[in-house]
């Protein structure tokens, strides 16, 4: 087994010279990233707190007495929809 770590070991130190001037590249992009990110930030708040309202607002809709009208609705949507596809294949 020692004899594979011997001869692996140029190729893994060719790799990682061939790696290591990528690192400090990643790190640059990332920084750049961020900092765009953070940049942006004051025109995306607005976004973020009309998307936590309505988040909120949903949250608050989740009761059982909404979930039974939800489930109904949804019925007869279905209903609705079998009848309307139902006269279109009789129109044909």
């Amino acid at each position: 087994m020692q004899n594979h770590s011997v001869r692996l070991a140029p190729v893994l130190e060719a790799i990682s010279e061939k790696v290591a001037p990528v690192k400090p590249l990643a790190s640059a992009t990332r920084t750049h990233g961020v900092t765009t990110l953070d940049a942006l930030s004051p025109t995306c708040a607005p976004f973020a707190a009309r998307w936590d309202a309505e988040a909120d607002r949903r949250n608050a809709l989740r009761t059982p007495e909404n979930l039974k009208k939800l489930m109904v609705a949804q019925r007869e949507n279905t209903s609705a929809r079998a009848t309307a596809a139902q006269a279109k294949n009789q129109r044909r």
